[in-house]
């Protein structure tokens, strides 16, 4: 067992690997009643295709939702009412680039600890139970394709990185999902939810030496002979953006919006890449959230309202941010938030004042963070050998200073392109 201290926040994590692999984290919290915990696992929807030995592996997108989906399944039962009995809420979501299962309790942790470790890793596929999933999650893509800010989104993202696995809905298609079979799930399980592509994460009342016992004793999954190899990285990286401006039509009162910013500079990983992503989430806070200027003057211009929201997405092989919202003429507030984003690097230096007001209130909103478990536990992350929490994430915050803050940004507004796409009644 090893020792992460973080002094400064008076926290301990402790860490374990298993002779099999498998990462276990843990962040004990004395005197707090909820226990929450997150199973992560490296494989998303991108990876419907990969390297496995030499041969190269297509298989229907979504089949990485798909198998979230199919592991709460098991013979004569679904594990969710397991948790419910015991007093517990399970989730689960698939990202582009991980599967995570979730727990949260304040009874029986431990008891629920094992039957998440047990349940991840004890598949469970029949002919019945996938038709009966293709079903359910045909609903699903139905809701999807129902939701025009979804769609939004999603034809966004499609714009940035077509003909990349990245353009396919997490969820799949109707068509693709038809196309899953028993076979294609238990290749996609043996090659990537394996111990050394997994890790768990747990936090809450509990005893370190107890958390890696209980583990041990319910981890079930079996070592297959070859490795699943993650190749999006490359395939991404290969392909030009492509500019364009897309309009659909949906049933909707207003008109609505999106522009996609693709990033096109080169980003390090592990704490580089990090602080990266730190820097650039709060340029873009800077001016567009609520106490920004920027946004105020094209809110009372009635350009933005209550809508509006944005976001940015960094992993390995890929970043984007998408700013989103209604708009009673999308082509006007379009043309004007261009003009905000193309003058951003020649604005950010003059922004010393909001930078520090901006860090100070960033500060404060990851020290209330530290007061809950939940929160806590979807701050970690554990990617290309390199694992971050709430914690580093506030270092990080802190050692900012602002002339770093504008050299790590520059690059991405520098080389950025875009694309727009209009949802119109």
């Amino acid at each position: 067992m090893k020792e992460i201290k973080y002094s400064k926040y008076d926290e301990v994590l402790y860490t374990q690997t298993l002779p099999n692999g498998f990462q276990i984290f843990v962040l004990p919290k004395p005197g707090f009643a909820k226990i929450s915990a997150a199973m992560n696992v490296h494989f998303g929807s991108l990876d419907s295709e990969f390297m496995l030995g030499d041969r190269l592996i297509q298989q229907p997108a979504g089949i990485a939702h798909f198998l979230e989906h199919q592991l709460f399944d098991k013979k004569g039962y679904d594990v969710s009412q397991i948790f419910a009995n015991n007093g517990a809420d399970v989730n689960a979501f698939t990202s582009y680039t991980k599967t995570s299962y979730t727990m949260a309790t304040t009874v029986n942790g431990y008891q629920n600890l094992a039957t998440l470790v047990s349940f991840v890793t004890s598949p469970y596929f029949t002919d019945d139970n996938i038709s009966k999933e293709k079903g359910i999650i045909t609903q699903e893509i139905g809701m999807y394709q129902d939701d025009p800010e979804n769609q939004l989104y999603v034809k966004t993202i499609q714009n940035m990185y077509s003909k990349t696995t990245l353009a396919d809905d997490v969820a799949g298609s109707v068509e693709s999902i038809q196309q899953i079979t028993k076979n294609d799930l238990k290749l996609a399980y043996t090659s990537f939810y394996r111990p050394t592509n997994m890790n768990l994460f747990v936090t809450g009342n509990l005893a370190p030496e107890k958390v890696f016992e209980v583990v041990s004793q319910n981890f079930n999954s079996e070592v297959a002979n070859e490795v699943g190899q993650h190749i999006y990285t490359k395939k991404i990286a290969d392909l030009m953006p492509e500019s364009n401006i897309t309009t659909m039509h949906k049933p909707i009162f207003y008109p609505k919006f999106a522009i996609g910013i693709r990033g096109n500079d080169i980003v390090e990983s592990k704490r580089t890449g990090l602080k990266y992503e730190i820097a650039v989430s709060m340029a873009l806070d800077l001016f567009f959230a609520e106490t920004a200027t920027t946004y105020n003057q094209l809110f009372h211009q009635n350009l933005l309202d209550d809508s509006f929201n944005y976001e940015f997405e960094n992993e390995v092989g890929f970043h984007f941010a998408i700013l989103m919202g209604n708009a009673d003429d999308p082509k006007q507030t379009i043309t004007a938030l261009k003009s905000v984003l193309t003058e951003i690097n020649q604005k950010l230096p003059q922004m010393k004042n909001e930078f520090e007001l901006q860090k100070k209130e960033l500060i404060g909103n990851y020290l209330a963070m530290m007061d809950s478990e939940n929160a806590i536990v979807s701050q970690f992350d554990n990617n290309d050998d390199f694992s971050s929490t709430i914690f580093d994430e506030l270092s990080i915050i802190n050692e900012l200073n602002f002339t770093d803050f504008v050299t790590i940004t520059q690059p991405f507004w520098q080389n950025a392109s875009y694309t727009v796409t209009i949802v119109e009644p």
